[in-house]
């Protein structure tokens, strides 16, 4: 490269991509992505994460699918899945689950292509991606999977250079560790049952949540234990002579988390008309990587959780929207 010359980005269009790869790979049922690139990331450093599965009684060599990414793009990693289990094209790492469907929930996975109605019309992300024109791309290590000495040290150094925590671990960016930080705020909605058949415990709080304030004190209670920087409502933002403090900020502020709770049509109503509102006043603070709306929803209310995450959900922006409905019991 000539001196003072800068590296030129790569686009690619991964629609194309994968058109030619079912094209050469005729026994793929259907293909899923996910990791940080199905939150809409834009770092030039992400990986895109690809779920492939076969077709019943067929079969596809792994071999195959690293030679293409290889030539075609060094972006891609594929994941091959075998019931609920898939495993890399790349490294042998894997993640596994009961059943298909609870791998593809697990892993927060976005559908692009099935063998039968071809490409998704409804996907909430843009097909085309750009990467950096001399980035060194490593593997996803998925978390049921072994990791190399070197690859873990790259991985805690990235980690570290974005200003996130390595000790634990939850990422890399700051896509994949609010992905982390989604996940958690899911799993920690329990019901009464979970808790145990017998004794009162089924019957606290934690299983009974009632308000906004139940589910921050909840989301606190589960994170600050092993993420001590958690801040809660330490952070102001004022636009036009108006405070808002935030619910939770995270690395730095990169990461803020605003929670609401709806519990009545009447009260669906007045979220909806905050959400646009919010979004407008954290545009002010240009620290702020991600906007991670959670929207707990007590079963009963008529939400189309589906339609909220993809209507409220905002890539293009900066900071980015995103928005995750949760059913409460």
């Amino acid at each position: 490269m000539p001196l003072g010359k800068q590296p030129t980005n790569v686009k690619y269009n991964l629609q194309l991509l994968l058109g030619e790869l079912v094209d050469e790979q005729v026994s793929i049922a259907e293909l899923w992505m996910f990791g940080s690139r199905a939150y809409g990331t834009e770092s030039l450093r992400s990986d895109c994460d690809i779920l492939v599965r076969v077709k019943q009684g067929e079969y596809v060599k792994a071999s195959a699918l690293r030679d293409f990414a290889l030539t075609q793009c060094r972006a891609l990693d594929f994941f091959i899945a075998d019931g609920g289990r898939a495993v890399s094209c790349m490294n042998d790492s894997y993640v596994s689950a009961d059943t298909f469907e609870e791998l593809f929930e697990k892993l927060d996975a976005l559908l692009l292509w099935t063998a039968q109605d071809g490409f998704t019309e409804f996907l909430p992300i843009p097909w085309v991606f750009e990467v950096g024109g001399i980035v060194n791309f490593v593997a996803t290590v998925l978390p049921d999977g072994n990791v190399g000495e070197l690859s873990w040290q790259y991985m805690v150094k990235r980690a570290e250079d974005a200003g996130l925590p390595f000790a634990p671990f939850i990422g890399d960016t700051v896509d994949k560790a609010t992905a982390m930080l989604t996940e958690i705020a899911k799993r920690m909605i329990l019901r009464p049952t979970d808790l145990g058949q017998r004794g009162v415990a089924k019957e606290g709080w934690t299983v009974n949540l009632r308000s906004e304030y139940d589910c921050q004190n909840l989301f606190y209670t589960v994170v600050k234990p092993w993420l001590q920087s958690i801040a809660r409502e330490e952070v102001t933002v004022i636009y036009d002579e108006q405070k808002k403090s935030a619910d939770f900020a995270f690395f730095d502020n990169q990461l803020i988390v605003e929670m609401k709770f709806i519990d009545s049509n009447g009260k669906k109503a007045e979220v909806v008309k905050t959400l646009d509102g919010l979004a407008r006043f954290y545009k002010r603070n240009g620290n702020i990587r991600i906007l991670l709306f959670l929207i707990f929803v007590k079963e009963g209310v008529d939400v189309d959780a589906y339609r909220w995450n993809k209507d409220y959900t905002f890539y293009s922006t900066l900071p980015r929207v995103i928005t995750h409905v949760i059913m409460v019991p």
